[in-house]
């Protein structure tokens, strides 16, 4: 927190609170740093160094660092800065970042391959520098109002330093939470509170107290064409990159390290590739014994059968745990997140006995993995007629209830059909259409104000192009937030090998085809691993981390609490949230992701 005035800076007793709020983060030690006007603070979960002297803050005379984060490749930055003279009091990547931003001025985080949020107190330019990582893994956010800068990580804790009367909430954000199920940055929930943008830095200095916000990494710029490639050969290549990530990913902790292992293509290539670099690994599987449908245990068990240094442990998920879960996960939210394999997600954290765990997470994004892939790449491709008369035709109003799963992807391509390849993507994304928020007595979302804010490559490309934009707003917004908030929940780190800048910014300059062709989604990620995954593994469709919630909002406990909550709320028209529930329990339609919204949304204003 930093201020214009050094007698509005918040009191020790406000920080520790802070602090406090932010404990979950970082159980292990906590620092404060204070001057007149200015003071930092930061939990710590011990990973890199667990030496004493690598508590935080961490400090190199007139500069400060408190930092939310890992930095993977540490060691080589370190090597280098050495080299050139600088010294060091600890083995910690905390040091080697500090030093460097010493060194380089924030230039230096283009060098950076990591997961980060970072405040750093420049005292001799009399300058404060915070940022945020690529892909935004980390997040921060950040209140600047009559002469008060205040940032967290989350926003329980910013309320902790500036106080409530300060968090003014309003109700913009909501026609945008409502269609996505989450806040899409720079917004929040509050007046004069915005989150940092993934891949952006401010800048605060004190000589005239103003602050700038500047992209310092932009997806759309780095990527390019992989020329004259041949198949074989990038095959090749995302196996070389990605068995690189896993290493830097596991070798850059002096804890044990875990991974994560649905049973999916994804989690099972880095558990593979973890039980190659480590002498054993112990991997997490989840198993639902009263839901048979969603139980992938049994692909987990055949990767594990591949190796003989992977501890497989499986955690047994039943729904009355998850029921009774619920409230105590949704209180915890500081902003409304209404993703509801939140929940499995946190769960299954609270069960990993060690502090770091590699997870496969952002492998659909970059290889185009997902059902919107397929059919905008195909959609596209279909003459201008048969598109036309598709959209003509009388539509299903719940696509999802089809039990043939031919039929349920042929409705879903229906009905998000679109001329244009933008208004495509975004009927995909969107879970309530304009007509039920207009009935709900609110305006549509504005998906051309939302884009500007995420520039897309613009290449000729449509996939490519989306594949950047999704990358930046849905993937940044929704998965890995939920991986952060659920991980965080429970003092667990988890790691993303397949967000890699190095791996990342490759594969999406590939050729459309090398990711999707005849239909077979992430065509080279499963060939690159064809002789170490097992065929039924390769063969299977996608299964999401998913919560009977469709069934819960028809009856029981959850509608219930959502008929109680409808006539007392003032965000939305009770008799068409109403008309909406009753609609979702006859299977008229499918309101599962709007309805389970609200209530997130009630238990977060009631909190």
């Amino acid at each position: 927190m930093f201020t214009k005035d050094p007698g509005d800076i918040a009191n020790p007793e406000m920080a520790e609170v802070a602090l406090r709020r932010l404990r979950h983060r970082g159980p292990d030690s906590s620092g404060l740093w204070k001057e007149p006007s200015r003071l930092l603070g930061q939990t710590r979960l011990s990973i890199i160094d667990l030496d004493a002297r690598a508590n935080p803050p961490m400090r190199n005379g007139a500069n400060v660092l408190v930092f939310n984060g890992e930095v993977y490749n540490y060691q080589s930055l370190r090597k280098a800065l050495t080299e050139k003279g600088c010294q060091f009091n600890t083995s910690s990547d905390t040091e080697v970042l500090l030093n460097g931003l010493i060194d380089r001025d924030i230039g230096f985080i283009d060098r950076v391959e990591g997961m980060f949020a970072f405040a750093w107190w420049d005292g001799q330019k009399q300058t404060l520098h915070l940022a945020r990582d690529r892909f935004g893994e980390k997040p921060l956010y950040w209140f600047f109002h009559r002469g008060v800068l205040a940032f967290a990580s989350e926003l329980p804790a910013l309320e902790a330093l500036i106080g409530s009367a300060r968090m003014e909430s309003e109700r913009e954000f909501l026609p945008q939470y409502l269609a996505y199920s989450y806040i899409p940055a720079p917004a929040t929930p509050y007046k004069h509170i915005q989150q940092l943008m993934p891949g952006h830095r401010l800048v605060l200095n004190m000589a005239d107290w103003e602050i700038t916000t500047l992209a310092w990494y932009e997806l759309q710029n780095r990527v390019r064409p992989v020329e004259a490639a041949q198949y074989k050969i990038c095959r090749e290549e995302v196996r070389n990159r990605l068995r690189e990530s896993v290493r830097q990913r596991y070798e850059a902790a002096d804890v044990p390290v875990a991974t994560f292992l649905s049973g999916g293509v994804d989690s099972s290539i880095i558990t593979l590739l973890a039980s190659e670099i480590a002498p054993k690994v112990k991997a997490y599987s989840v198993s639902f014994p009263e839901d048979p449908a969603f139980d992938e245990v049994a692909y987990a068990r055949e990767v594990v059968g591949r190796r003989d240094n992977i501890e497989h442990r499986v955690v047994e998920i039943r729904q009355r745990e998850l029921l009774d879960n619920v409230q105590a996960i949704l209180t915890k939210l500081g902003e409304p997140y209404a993703d509801s394999s939140l929940i499995p997600t946190a769960y299954m954290c609270s069960q990993v006995e060690e502090k770091v765990a590699l997870a496969g997470d952002a492998a659909d994004e970059f290889f185009c993995g997902y059902a919107w892939h397929a059919s905008v790449h195909y959609g596209r491709k279909l003459p201008a007629p048969c598109r036309w008369l598709l959209r003509s035709l009388p539509t299903s109003t719940n696509p999802a209830r089809l039990s043939n799963r031919w039929r349920r992807a042929a409705g879903f391509l229906q009905q998000n059909l679109s001329g244009d390849v933008w208004e495509e993507y975004f009927n995909w994304h969107e879970y309530l259409d304009s007509e039920l928020l207009k009935g709900l007595g609110l305006d549509p979302a504005k998906n051309e104000e939302l884009a500007s804010h995420y520039p897309a490559l613009r290449s000729g490309d449509e996939i490519s192009d989306l594949q950047v934009f999704d990358i930046q707003f849905n993937l940044a917004n929704d998965m890995l937030k939920k991986v952060d908030l659920a991980s965080m929940f429970h003092s667990l780190e988890v790691r993303l090998p397949f967000l890699d800048s190095n791996l990342a910014e490759w594969v999406l300059g590939l050729p459309g085809s090398y990711k999707i062709k005849w239909g077979r989604r992430k065509r080279i990620l499963k060939d690159a691993f064809a002789q170490e995954l097992p065929s039924s593994v390769q063969r299977r469709g996608k299964m999401g981390f998913l919560l009977p919630v469709r069934e819960w909002l028809c009856e029981g406990q959850l509608r219930d609490i959502l008929e109680g909550y409808a006539g007392e709320q003032q965000w939305v028209e009770p008799n068409a949230l109403r008309q909406a529930l009753a609609a979702h329990a006859k299977g008229e339609r499918d309101h599962t992701t709007f309805l389970w919204g609200i209530l997130v949304l009630m238990v977060w204003h009631a909190k």
